[in-house]
């Protein structure tokens, strides 16, 4: 048998009854905040069911079909509890967060202008290699012009007599 949850209304303390009269005799106590299961209603009196087994009546005015405010309350102050530490500990991953963001900020300007010394130093080699076809051209001409000078040299010799006495 399926049993209707319900709970005991606001700040009180009840007494629980082997029967549905005033005059019943007391079998226990329930308080604000306290669970139960009904298990029949009447006009005035409700039979429950306290802790899963004690089967007792009690005045049908005093149960609610939700928790009490009192109970809600601490619920909402356990939540709030809860939310202000995921909110302390997202605030010291962001903090951490930021400071990686700032070292690899400081990593990347490094990075970036440790590329450019290297493109210059890039530049540099490439501008010299470039340069072979200009030394060629200077040795040819060098060469050039020292043939042209051994053979005008020769050719302005004055001759000399092959004997000589």
């Amino acid at each position: 048998m399926f049993a209707e949850q319900a709970w005991i209304k606001e700040e009180l303390r009840l007494s629980l009854r082997n029967a549905p009269t005033t005059d019943a005799r007391v079998v226990g106590l329930v308080k604000t905040g306290d669970r139960v299961e009904v298990l029949e209603r009447g006009e005035e009196w409700t039979q429950i069911r306290v802790n899963g087994s004690q089967e007792a009546w009690i005045r049908a005015g005093y149960l609610q079909s939700g928790p009490p405010s009192a109970v809600l309350l601490a619920q909402r102050d356990a939540e709030a509890a809860e939310l202000r530490k995921r909110l302390a500990q997202l605030t010291r991953d962001s903090a951490q967060v930021q400071s990686e963001i700032r070292n690899l900020s400081q990593r990347d300007g490094d990075q970036t202008d440790a590329i450019a010394r290297l493109e210059r130093e890039n530049l540099q080699l490439q501008a010299q290699t470039q340069r072979w076809p200009e030394w060629i051209a200077g040795g040819c001409i060098l060469s050039v012009g020292m043939i042209l000078g051994a053979i005008l040299r020769g050719a302005r010799r004055p001759k000399r007599p092959k004997l000589r006495f």
